[in-house]
Order: structure tokens, then C-alpha cells, then sequence
């Protein structure tokens, strides 16, 4: 994971701020999402807890990839923040050009 940060140097109190996440940074998570989910998941054909990862993969892989990755950006953000010293007032906005992501 990569975090980088820089001033604007027309506004006088924004930072913008970078991610990089490659996929070495979410597939653990992503992994025990999955499993997480297997266990908790009833479809029908499968008793609960028994339904293949591939199958949950392919249903809802995208779902739970999303809030993997949001979680992380979430987390890499307040701990820049905090190490930076910044005092925010309002929100965080994500930015327009933002690149997609894969499984």
C-alpha cells in the first residue's frame, strides 16, 4: 500500500491524498470474507455453513471485495490523518478518478 499526500498550493487548507492498494494489500481479507461468509450463508441446495467459496465468490464476490477495499481506505486515511496531525472539519471526499479494482 502506498499513501501520499500534497497541499494545493492555490487552496490554503487542502490536502489531497493518495492510496494505492494492490491486490497483495486485500486478498488475505478478501479470503476470510469469504469464509466468514460460507459459514454464515443459507442457499438453497447447501446446508448452512457448507456452500463452496467459489460459488459465494461468484454470487457475491464483488459485494464483499468492495467492503474489503472500502475498509481499507477507510482505515489508511484516519491513520494518515492522525499521524500527519490534521484537524479535519467536514468530510472526506473520494476523488472522480478513481481506478477499478480486481479480484
Amino acid at each position: 500500500m502506498n499513501i501520499s499526500g500534497e497541499n494545493h498550493p492555490k487552496l490554503a487548507n487542502v490536502h489531497t491524498v493518495c492510496i494505492e492498494i494492490t491486490p497483495a494489500d486485500y486478498t488475505e481479507q478478501y479470503d476470510k470474507e469469504v469464509k466468514q461468509a460460507a459459514q454464515n450463508l443459507e442457499l438453497p441446495g447447501f446446508r448452512k455453513g457448507h456452500v463452496p467459496a467459489g460459488l459465494i465468490k461468484k454470487k457475491f464476490g464483488h459485494e464483499l471485495l468492495q467492503g474489503v477495499v472500502q475498509r481499507l481506505n477507510e482505515e489508511s486515511i484516519r491513520d494518515y490523518i492522525e499521524k500527519e496531525g490534521f484537524l479535519t472539519m467536514g468530510g472526506i471526499f473520494p476523488s472522480e478518478k478513481q481506478s477499478s479494482y480486481e479480484v
